[in-house]
């Protein structure tokens, strides 16, 4: 079971929430092309990544697919506009895509369950 508390949340640019990762694992958040935040999961696997003021994460309103790849501990998340190419995964690396379109906007919030073969997604708008 997944509880995240979103509350308050004035968010000015697109936040990845990792949950369910391997413990004090690295973890990337990848928009497009380019890695726009890094981190390392805590000990019970989780992260919060915030891609900050980039000119990737501060473009208008995209159709987004999401992906994960899953390689050794690193955890990756891409959210790749649709009309985008999506960038080849890492030699030894397992990508997921998370079925759907998805409405990606600057304040997007996005929690990920990164466990088993298929990673969920819950997707916030706003506060």
């Amino acid at each position: 079971m997944l509880f995240v508390s979103l509350a308050g949340s004035g968010a000015s640019a697109q936040t990845v929430i990792v949950t369910k990762a391997p413990p004090t694992a690295p973890v990337e958040f990848v928009l497009n092309d380019a890695v726009v935040a890094t981190g390392t999961t805590d000990e019970a696997g989780g992260a919060t990544l915030t891609a900050g003021t980039t000119s990737a994460a501060t473009r208008p309103d995209m159709d987004a697919q999401i992906y994960v790849d899953a390689c050794d501990t690193l955890r990756r998340v891409l959210i790749v506009d649709r009309r985008m190419p999506v960038p080849a995964a890492a030699p030894g690396c397992a990508r997921s895509q998370i079925a759907g379109l998805f409405l990606v906007r600057p304040i997007s919030t996005l929690v990920l369950d990164v466990t088993g073969p298929v990673p969920t997604v819950l997707l916030r708008q706003g506060r």
